[in-house]
């Protein structure tokens, strides 16, 4: 089963943390428009990319996640720079674990790779998009219900 370390970061500069990563990685990368659709779920979340309508009548939306993620690869990383709506700017770090490879051994691995995107600890959060939208309410730009 695969396995990944993930870290997430609040990015005051998008436009010099994508170029840093374009740098980084020696690839443009690609973009792409999401909306990730998070359902009521009595444990955990349950999140959707596409609007599923039985289930949107079945348990009820809790939130939409709209954002614009620039994905560039580097190496077994992939560093997903993102734009959220009611949110601002992000990047996430996902750490794809080879089999020989520890959780330790990932965690090394992204934190050359923040240093090299100029990200400090103070900037990284916890938790999804979704959670941070929840929490800015009753202000729910971003959220749809």
């Amino acid at each position: 089963m695969p396995r990944n370390v993930e870290i997430k970061a609040r990015v005051p500069d998008l436009v010099s943390v994508t170029a840093k990563a374009k740098a980084l990685s020696g690839d443009d990368g690609i973009y792409m428009e999401q909306v990730d659709t998070f359902f009521n779920a009595q444990n955990g979340r349950l999140k959707l990319r596409c609007i599923k309508k039985v289930l949107a009548n079945a348990m009820g939306i809790k939130g939409e996640v709209i954002k614009t993620r620039h994905l560039i690869m580097h190496e077994q990383t992939r560093i997903h720079i993102d734009d959220v709506q009611g949110l601002g700017h992000f990047m996430e770090l996902e750490v794809q674990l080879r089999e020989e490879q520890t959780v330790e051994d990932g965690e090394k691995i992204a934190e050359g790779i923040m240093q090299e995107l100029g990200i400090v600890k103070a900037d990284l959060i916890d938790g999804a998009y979704m959670d941070l939208l929840l929490e800015n309410r009753p202000d729910t730009t971003g959220i749809k219900e």
